[in-house]
């Protein structure tokens, strides 16, 4: 799915609910999107083009009898899918490929619909063409990705192997003396035509960002025009586009929105600190900074990225175009606790986007929904850690898009820390760009169950003595007990580990006491979960395992009824 904006999919701006029934409402909840009545939207005039998926709920003949009606279009059609009234299942009706899946396993994961995905490529897991991110696909995609889907003889043509999609190297069925199914990759301002389509697909790798300004009246016939005048002035078109970048004032405009492509927008401060070659005192007066349209591109394109086309005008709009540099991204990207309603906005991107998705494969299927047959996945046992980063270092150095999986946030008890480690001791610190993408921890996910138990200050341990010898985790628990922290407790028990959460405990009550409250919380935010107060005294340790977090509280730690929550101390007037 083409995603405006800086925002997670499904994206609730481009997304429209279309029902007559109540239960739509569970699904608006998990969506964020508005809810249309299905006579409403019967009406010719609904403007589909709005938006990028359409949910009815309804019976799919009626779902059908309504798209029937519409005058819709291929290229431009949303993403269409249908939900029961019973909320059982999810049939993808259109644009399976454009999002229509990825709904309806995000249906899925939060509401337990069953999705009904009919589409080969998803269903044999094979690399799907059209699905590879940042990469645009002409020419005779069904006749290929049938040939692939059926694992038969395909040729790959390709002049830089660092251009050819990582998905497309593992393909099992690659034949350089055939020449009657070809996969081109990145021949810059080629086209096919004619003939020469039949059992051919050129894949082209999107690297440009447009910088766009416009006025608040500016006609998206105007900028569309501008647009292409310069694109054509660098041999280029709009299938080599990656983005588009703007100030944050216009990320709605009319005319922006027309173009379909992907907004990165930046604030007037963040535009101003940018070097470049038109400054503009008149565009200065008018929002705050010397330039938006070469600025923003700028920015879009990101470390390494280059202005290739300085500033165009037409009356009312102005366009740059920057390249981004060829070179690899490691993204370590925390997906939170479970549930895809406590994953952030950026990780959502970051999974859409990469090229390659690497990690344990427990949190690969937490994620499942964002991912698609385009990208390679490289699943992990656990305790492969590092053999996880290591692959993901290794193929941002050869140029790849990686997004590197963590449950939970990146930097606590995950990926983050060893991938700098590894980096470094591979010397390969100067070879890629590294993101860190926040995550929801899960003593953050854990609290916000049951109040507010780290309201005050706090303290994360794990007891997980595989990485840390036992007598320092047990040293600096004798020391942080008679302190006044809420103490979190990760990797608390397992299978293996017993007597560290036993003699942890012993020496909580030994310095707090029996009575201390404490917040247990189990599978959060996934299905099965738990959560309970209870005392230390109180506590029965054969409830614990590995999927659960234990917070002991501290001495301001208050119960009330079904709530926990530690006092910060402020005076109200009747104190």
């Amino acid at each position: 799915m083409n995603t405006v904006g800086q925002d997670f999919y499904p994206s609730s701006e481009k997304t429209l609910i279309i029902s007559n029934s109540s239960i739509a409402e569970k699904i608006s909840k998990v969506v964020g999107a508005k809810i249309l009545p299905l006579k409403a939207a019967l009406d010719p005039q609904t403007p589909f083009n709005r938006f990028e998926l359409v949910i009815y709920v309804c019976a799919v003949p009626i779902a059908v009898r309504a798209i029937a009606k519409l005058q819709l279009d291929k290229a431009k059609d949303p993403a269409i899918v249908c939900v029961d009234e019973t909320l059982a299942h999810c049939v993808v009706l259109l644009g399976a490929h454009k999002g229509g899946n990825q709904a309806a396993r995000y249906l899925e994961t939060t509401l337990n619909i069953q999705p009904v995905i009919t589409t080969a490529s998803d269903l044999i897991g094979a690399p799907a063409l059209d699905q590879i991110p940042n990469y645009h696909v002409q020419g005779d995609l069904a006749s290929v990705q049938r040939r692939i889907n059926e694992t038969k003889p395909v040729t790959l043509i390709a002049n830089d192997s660092k251009e050819v999609p990582k998905v497309l190297d593992a393909l099992p069925n690659l034949d350089d003396n055939r020449q009657d199914y070809v996969i081109e990759v990145e021949r810059h301002g080629a086209h096919l035509r004619g003939e020469s389509n039949k059992g051919h697909v050129l894949l082209t790798k999107r690297r440009l960002v447009l910088g766009l300004g416009c006025s608040s009246d500016c006609s998206p016939d105007e900028l569309s025009q501008l647009v292409q005048n310069s694109l054509g002035m660098i041999n280029a078109d709009l299938t080599q586009v990656l983005s588009a970048a703007t100030i944050d004032i216009r990320k709605s405009h009319p005319a922006v929105l027309s173009l379909g492509l992907e907004v990165k927008t930046y604030g007037a401060d963040q535009l101003r600190n940018v070097q470049v070659p038109n400054p503009s005192q008149v565009v200065d007066d008018v929002v705050g900074t010397t330039s938006v349209a070469e600025a923003a591109c700028l920015l879009g394109a990101s470390v390494g990225g280059k202005l290739v086309l300085e500033k165009q005008r037409s009356a009312k709009a102005t366009v740059a175009i920057a390249q981004t540099q060829n070179r690899g991204t490691v993204s370590v990207v925390g997906i939170g606790p479970g549930s895809p309603l406590l994953r952030t906005r950026k990780s959502e991107i970051a999974l859409r986007t990469a090229e390659v998705v690497i990690g344990f494969e427990g949190y690969l299927n937490l994620c499942d929904d964002t991912l698609t047959p385009g990208q390679l996945r490289l699943s992990y046992k656990i305790g492969d850690e590092i053999e996880r980063v290591d692959r993901a270092i290794n193929e941002a150095a050869n140029g790849a898009t990686v997004a590197l999986v963590c449950s939970g946030d990146p930097g606590v008890y995950a990926m983050a820390s060893l991938l700098f480690e590894r980096r470094s001791i591979l010397a390969k610190a100067e070879s890629f760009d590294v993101e860190v993408v926040p995550g929801v921890t899960a003593a953050l996910a854990a609290a916000s169950t049951s109040g507010a138990i780290l309201g005050h200050d706090h303290a994360y341990i794990s007891l997980s003595d595989l990485l840390t010898p036992w007598a320092l985790i047990k040293e600096a628990l004798i020391k942080i007990a008679p302190t006044h922290l809420a103490l979190i407790f990760y990797n608390p028990r397992s299978k293996n580990r017993q007597h560290q959460f036993r003699e942890a405990m012993e020496i909580m009550q030994s310095i707090r006491g029996a009575e201390t409250p404490v917040l247990v919380a189990k599978a959060v935010s996934r299905v099965g979960q738990r959560t309970w107060i209870t005392s230390i005294g109180n506590l029965d340790e054969e409830t614990i395992d590995m999927e659960t977090v234990v917070i002991v509280g501290g001495p301001w730690t208050v119960v009330d009824k079904d709530v926990i929550y530690t006092r910060r101390g402020y005076k109200g007037p009747s104190d």
